[in-house]
């Protein structure tokens, strides 16, 4: 990866997020990092819209398609543990 052209501290968060992003692929760290820093809901639908507009690019055979639905309705929050809803009802 080239060298960081982050020229002023305004920078440095996008320069640090892109590093991330490129160094830790396929570790299931990016998720966590566009919650973190409030952009997964504008990432996820913009990569949504893209699927959208020519799924045969990300691998969709002729005829299928996503469902309507798919990335646009994005949950930020992980869901509660079967286990923790079992014991408490007020979970439900």
């Amino acid at each position: 990866m080239a060298n960081s052209t982050a020229a002023s501290q305004a920078d440095l968060p996008d320069a640090i997020a892109n590093e991330r992003r490129v160094e830790l692929a396929f570790e299931n760290k990016r998720w966590l990092d566009l919650v973190r820093t409030d952009k997964a809901t504008t990432v996820i639908s913009a990569y949504g819209v893209k699927v959208k507009a020519n799924p045969r690019r990300y691998y969709f055979p002729v005829g299928y398609a996503p469902v309507p639905m798919a990335l646009a309705t994005i949950n930020l929050l992980f869901p509660y543990p079967t286990s923790e809803v079992a014991l408490n009802p007020l979970l439900k």
